[in-house]
């Protein structure tokens, strides 16, 4: 009996020793890169992602040794499932815990963002994500020949002009022309959603297709504060079949901005030269935003059928319904001018 408990001992105490690695193994845990890592690894974190689907992809691009180290850090950190969606900027053979520390770390988060500001025409917005995207304009003009995949509203008939919302978007590292202009489409359906103009644009007598089209107009002639005295000016004129005779629609047509349009491009033929044509040029003229929206949709009570921004500078603007008090105005704008 004895024996045989030696020849156990010995048995035993040699798997260890010959053995030792494979015994050590399985106290030591999933396989985990050592050091802080060096190098670049550009990862996505997709919503919805788990701790064991981070791990997935961190181990896929070469930035942890395995997602069983991953996991097992995360079980360390409180704050682990905190990790959002996004593009994160590590590096290659990490510790675990060492890229969840990353992750975690906002400084880590790649962000490229751009700003489209308000009353810039499609092109203008096109040359603006194309820069930040440096993705060549073609290809956003390709897409914007045929928009019905951008979830455009049914009543802008397949056009983008005036529903690429003025905003502020990150532009990721995968970006396609596709998916910005889905975003910068998906916003305006919120702002359109948000002032109701489907469900107001009858209480002005418009179309939902009208209402952006005015609020266009709106947005590139005056600043914010006189948006809703510009609005029932618009409307004045379209109830007392007046030309609207707004500069911004020649400006459109003639591809500049400015106040300073010659008389030869005053006269430019153009369904948008509202210089010439009555009504509401065919289409929205920029993208305006929630503000200029809403004011097409409440314009302010008065009179006024005639208004004149006096002062280049400062875009004061003068509102009446008297002629010989706009002549007046023309005349001190010019002064300004």
């Amino acid at each position: 009996m004895l024996v045989s408990v030696v020849l156990l001992v010995v048995l035993v105490g040699g798997v260890f020793y010959g053995g030792r690695m494979l015994v050590g193994d399985l106290f030591a845990g999933p396989p985990d890169f050592a050091g802080e890592g060096s190098g670049r690894a550009l990862v996505e974190v997709l919503p919805g992602d788990t701790v064991r689907d981070i791990g997935k992809t961190l181990e896929a691009a070469g930035v942890v040794q395995s997602s069983a180290a991953f996991v097992d850090a995360a079980r360390d950190e409180a704050r682990a499932t905190s990790v959002q969606p996004g593009f994160y900027e590590l590096r290659k053979r990490m510790r675990a815990a060492a890229a969840l520390a990353l992750l975690l770390d906002p400084a880590s988060v790649v962000k490229n963002p751009v700003t489209i500001p308000e009353g810039k025409r499609l092109s203008e917005q096109l040359a603006i994500l194309s820069k930040a995207s440096k993705i060549p304009v073609k290809q956003f003009e390709a897409v914007v020949k045929d928009p019905s995949g951008l979830g455009v509203p049914d009543y802008a008939e397949n056009r983008l002009e005036g529903f690429v919302f003025p905003a502020t978007y990150d532009v990721p590292p995968n970006a396609t022309p596709e998916s910005l202009l889905t975003e910068a489409v998906q916003r305006f359906d919120q702002a359109a959603s948000t002032v109701d103009i489907e469900g107001r644009a009858k209480e002005v007598g418009r179309s939902p297709y009208e209402v952006v089209i005015i609020a266009s107009m709106i947005q590139a002639e005056v600043p914010e504060k006189d948006f809703g005295k510009v609005s029932r000016v618009i409307y004045n004129r379209l109830a007392k079949d007046m030309r609207l005779d707004i500069d911004a629609t020649v400006n459109y047509v003639v591809g500049r901005p400015g106040l300073d349009l010659t008389e030869q491009e005053l006269r430019v033929d153009s369904p948008y030269n509202t210089r010439r044509v009555k009504g509401l040029p065919p289409t929205p003229i920029n993208s305006p935003g929630e503000a200029a929206l809403e004011a097409s949709l409440a314009p302010e009570s008065g009179d006024w059928i005639y208004y004149v921004t006096v002062d280049p500078k400062t875009r004061e603007t003068k509102f009446t319904a008297d002629y010989d008090e706009f002549l007046r105005w023309k005349a001190e704008y010019r002064q300004n001018g």
